[in-house]
């Protein structure tokens, strides 16, 4: 069964990491941009396969636009 309604909402922490538990699927990750900043800007959705009994892992790389 699919669905686009959010599985949780969650924040990370002020090194950047967070953790959620998810049941064993397939998940797209959606970076917010941070509140009240114009940068950085959240990057493109992540698909995330989550195995049961197991730790999956994403890096999420903001682009602050600047070169």
């Amino acid at each position: 069964m699919s669905s686009t309604a959010p599985a949780r909402r969650v924040h990370s922490g002020a090194d950047g990491r967070f953790r959620v538990r998810l049941a064993p699927g397939s998940y797209v990750v959606r970076a917010l941009p941070t509140a009240g900043s114009p940068f950085p800007r959240p990057p493109s959705d992540t698909t995330v396969v989550v195995h049961a009994h197991r730790f999956a892992s994403v890096t999420i790389m903001y682009d602050t636009g600047i070169r």
